[in-house]
């Protein structure tokens, strides 16, 4: 088998075939290989890179208009550069119609709306942390006055004795420099003597007598017998009475009914 160099492009060929060649004159090669002369060659690569820019540029811009479509909401079929940019115009020119004054209104309009909404947030968030405020300090004025009330010789409980207390305008609160004050129906109360608020916790036994919730005990505070004890409207009666219904003295709905008839006037405490 010979082989022959056509322009860097190797043939092999039967050397029988060469002996043929050299008789006739003429070498016929049979080959998978395309051979051009070199004006065709030229002719093949300037065609070849016209088919391959045709083949990108229309993919190209089927892309770029696949991405405006998309950006601009534009729905169209096909992805002709010059169909969309046809709806696009016509899209721009419908939307110039709108007047420039009825624009502004509208955009007014959406301002208040936001200005309402903030102003509204604002409300709702300064209302909601002044009631934690007040909580926390409500919260911090029962504490303190707790702290003056025994742990023992009441008639109550000391969370009961500490509503009757507040019911009947007893209560205390921090003046402007933080210290704890009483008051009475809001008023401070104060020493007659030394014009200035009393001590806690002088104050909370003279609240807790006159409320008459110590235990009556011979020769201690509240000192005397026990005649009238269950008297229908004293508050040992009502306490039997409430306990016998089985409803519990720390309970909800006990204080709701001892506030009712403290109210009313039918139970004396």
């Amino acid at each position: 088998m010979a082989v022959i160099d056509i322009n860097g492009v190797q043939v092999e060929i039967a050397e029988e075939e060469l002996s043929k060649a050299a008789e006739s004159g003429k070498l016929e090669i049979k080959t998978d290989h395309v051979i051009y002369k070199p004006e065709d060659f030229e002719t093949f690569k300037t065609n070849l890179a016209n088919d391959e820019y045709k083949k990108g540029r229309t993919a190209g811009e089927e892309m770029t208009v696949k991405a405006l479509k998309q950006k601009a909401g534009i729905e169209i079929e096909g992805k002709d550069p010059d169909k969309f940019l046809e709806v696009f115009k016509s899209n721009v020119l419908e939307q110039a119609k709108v007047e420039p004054s009825k624009k502004i209104e509208e955009l007014t309009q959406d301002n208040e709306k936001l200005r309402k909404s903030y102003g509204e947030l604002e409300t709702t968030f300064n209302t909601f942390k002044t009631e934690i405020t007040q909580k926390e300090t409500r919260q911090k004025r029962d504490i303190e006055l707790m702290k003056m009330l025994p742990e023992t010789g009441l008639k109550v409980k000391q969370a009961d004795a500490l509503d009757l207390m507040k019911l009947r305008g007893f209560d205390v609160d921090y003046d402007e420099s933080g210290k704890l004050i009483p008051l009475k129906n809001g008023e401070v109360v104060k020493d007659e003597k030394l014009s200035q608020p009393i001590d806690i916790k002088t104050f909370a036994e003279t609240a807790l007598k006159s409320l008459d919730l110590f235990e009556k005990t011979a020769g201690g505070r509240g000192e005397g017998d026990s005649d009238g004890k269950d008297k229908p409207g004293s508050f040992e009666a009502f306490t039997k009475e409430m306990k016998n219904k089985g409803v519990e003295d720390t309970s909800i709905a006990f204080k709701e009914e001892m506030q009712k008839r403290i109210s009313d006037g039918t139970l004396t405490v």
